[in-house]
């Protein structure tokens, strides 16, 4: 109850003040009329009782003190002496408006692309155990300085053999003409393993993601779709689910509909040698051809690799293990190809967040850096401006110095117990 007392008081300042003044008076003229029946003089009598009352003002303050808030309504003097110092120097206040929204809108633009590509945590689950995997040949490294993806082939080999990952998926770009619905358009698309969606843990917005079995040739003719497509191309129809998309012109079946701000890990660490579309529309099984699964076949490095780390496996012991097995693959590919020289293929692994961020994790912190220091100037700057507006009120602040005002009170300029409730009559005065 003490508390909402004190800020209704808060509310009603004004009132507050006459009352305060109100019952000050009545003691005065108590004291008064007392002083007069003792044979005093009235302008005695007068004087007396204020004397002996004492600072009236700052009696007034003491009360305010224990029937308001009296933080918040200090604060709310010092904003108001603020504004009214401000409206009194427009050319100052708009030199420090604008050297402070300089820096404080270089700083929030380039924080909120810091924040959404390497703070803001990934959609997907335990985002830490994700991995994009490609492979590196130094023999090759002049020609391919960001490594290659791997081949169809090798990822079945390191999907029997590797020791360090619960689930592999792969993904390969590829665009697709719709046709047979309204205009032809051209999709943005890819491939992918039918596990994929669950080892990110991701679940449609709509329907299902892909089964085991349609990651086979014939079994393949299923799709999902992006929430973008579902909303510009099929106006958000709820029973989109089982209809039917002509891809290249052949019948696919929609199975599901991702969601909204799906983030599909597809980057140069996936694909060093591909340029990606801006944007996902369509999603289509694997299913692995013969021709590509041809171990003969040294030029079908396509395919990029997400897998998740088993919990407590590092980065290092995944890769120094998974080198083992390339380098087995290394020796196989020189036996099966004929005067080909030996191929000495290692293995690199990224976290995913490097997937979307790619090479602009230093540029991006070099920015913040720099616009940090941006930041830093245009503060000090106002400062020195603030110190030269100083210098003119020197007399002012020495005023209200010899009146009793707190040190840290001349600093924000008002205070409470220095200054009568309107912030202009030093309570000594009185």
């Amino acid at each position: 109850m003490a508390w909402r007392h004190r800020l209704w008081n808060l509310l009603r300042s004004r009132r507050l003040n006459k009352e305060l003044d109100e019952e000050i008076q009545f003691h005065l003229d108590a004291r008064t009329r007392d002083n007069l029946e003792a044979g005093m003089g009235p302008d005695a009598a007068r004087q007396d009782a204020v004397r002996r009352f004492g600072n009236r003002t700052a009696a007034m303050e003491l009360a305010r003190e224990a029937d308001t808030l009296a933080l918040i309504e200090s604060i709310g003097r010092d904003f108001g002496y603020a504004f009214r110092s401000l409206r009194k120097a427009p050319g100052f206040t708009a030199v420090a408006v604008v050297t402070l929204a300089l820096g404080v809108g270089a700083n929030t633009a380039i924080f909120s692309a810091v924040y959404a590509t390497l703070i803001r945590p990934l959609p997907y689950t335990n985002p830490g155990e994700l991995v994009a995997m490609s492979v590196d040949i130094p023999q090759l490294r002049s020609q391919f300085p960001n490594g290659l993806p791997v081949r169809a082939v090798d990822f079945q080999e390191f999907q029997r053999s590797n020791r360090v990952f619960p689930e592999m998926a792969a993904i390969r770009e590829r665009d697709f003409n719709l046709t047979g619905r309204g205009e032809p358009e051209r999709l943005y698309g890819a491939r992918v393993t039918a596990n994929l969606f669950s080892l990110l843990g991701v679940e449609p917005q709509l329907g299902r993601t892909f089964r085991d079995e349609e990651d086979t040739p014939g079994r393949d003719t299923v799709v999902l779709i992006s929430h973008g497509m579902w909303v510009s191309r099929f106006g958000a129809d709820p029973n989109i689910v089982n209809r039917t998309l002509s891809l290249d012109g052949n019948p696919h079946v929609i199975v599901g509909v991702m969601p909204a701000g799906f983030l599909f890990p597809a980057g140069k660490q996936l694909h060093p040698q591909v340029e990606l579309g801006p944007r996902i529309d369509v999603w289509k099984p694997m299913a692995f051809t013969p021709s590509e699964l041809a171990p003969e076949d040294i030029g079908r490095f396509s395919w990029g690799v997400i897998a998740r780390l088993k919990p407590g496996m590092t980065l290092q012991a995944a890769q120094s293990e998974l080198n083992t097995t390339a380098r087995e693959i290394g020796r196989q590919m020189q036996a099966r190809i004929p005067g080909l020289a030996e191929v000495d293929l290692r293995t690199q692994l990224v976290p995913i967040r490097e997937v979307f961020s790619g090479n602009l994790h230093e540029g991006l912190l070099m920015l913040m850096g720099a616009a940090s220091l941006l930041l830093i100037i245009a503060c000090v700057n106002l400062a020195n401006l603030l110190l030269a507006r100083m210098t003119s009120r020197s007399r002012e602040l020495a005023t209200r110095a010899a009146l009793g005002a707190a040190r840290g009170r001349l600093v924000s300029k008002c205070s409470a117990k220095a200054c009568c409730s309107q912030c202009s009559v030093a309570p000594q005065a009185s």
